[in-house]
């Protein structure tokens, strides 16, 4: 666990930290209830993450909202600024998944295994997946 002098890491209720977790958090970094971040899931937060209630992040995922590295156009403006990252409620996230910074994901979806998220989706209780993570099935529920 790192968190640096600007960073906060702000629970909203049980949270479950899976082994060999890695947080890394610069920014603010919000955590809701009954969330559950299995084992070696790492988060790097530089700007804002925010987890909704009753979310399941699985085996091995990685969520970022930095590149970690600047990239400049040739008039040496920075083309790759920090976006924060909205996880809804109930959301499942299957293992060796990747969610990139400017990501939401909607409440009560499903990020199937292995997939790379990126991007604002809004349509609620669906499955998306693969990569980049598609919309691939509607009108969806899960339970844990």
């Amino acid at each position: 666990l790192q968190i640096s002098k600007t960073g906060k890491l702000i629970f909203s209720g049980r949270c479950f930290l899976g082994s060999g977790i890695r947080l890394v958090i610069t920014g603010i970094c919000e955590i809701g209830n009954n969330v559950n971040l299995s084992g070696n899931t790492s988060l790097c937060c530089y700007e804002k993450v925010k987890i909704g209630d009753e979310s399941l992040i699985s085996w091995d995922t990685l969520l970022m909202d930095t590149d970690f590295h600047k990239i400049y156009d040739n008039q040496k403006n920075q083309i790759n600024s920090n976006k924060s990252i909205e996880i809804g409620k109930h959301v499942w996230i299957g293992a060796r998944s990747t969610i990139l910074k400017g990501s939401v994901i909607p409440d009560n979806s499903i990020i199937g295994a292995n997939s790379t998220y990126s991007g604002i989706q809004t349509e609620k209780n669906c499955i998306y997946g693969g990569s980049p993570a598609k919309l691939l099935k509607s009108n969806i529920c899960w339970e844990q």
